[in-house]
């Protein structure tokens, strides 16, 4: 096992764990990565959306404001973030200038 791991330049731990997998599972390819759970604020998608529409210049940080004292949820700016931009609901501000 040491030649091995020295030879293709891995750890010998590496190298005991891919032969572990092998012998549960009979394949060495990689396992699933990341977080596939849903998010906290899924239940709330219809609330946000109306939100929203009544109020289109709300910023995030109102917004999680709003969640906190109406639904009684925490979350960070990020996650509120995180979430609108995965229902394609964009917070850019347009702002118009007068030319001179």
């Amino acid at each position: 096992m040491t030649r091995l791991a020295k030879r293709v330049k891995v750890s010998r731990n590496f190298v005991f764990r891919i032969i572990k997998k092998f012998k549960e599972t009979g394949n060495i390819s990689p396992g699933k990565q990341g977080n596939n759970r849903a998010s906290k604020l899924e239940p709330f998608t219809e609330f946000i959306k109306s939100m929203l529409s009544d109020h289109p210049s709300l910023t995030l940080s109102e917004m999680v404001e709003i969640l906190e004292k109406d639904k009684q949820i925490t979350v960070h700016l990020t996650t509120l973030s995180r979430f609108l931009k995965k229902l394609n609901i964009t917070r850019k501000k347009k702002f118009i200038c007068q030319s001179s």
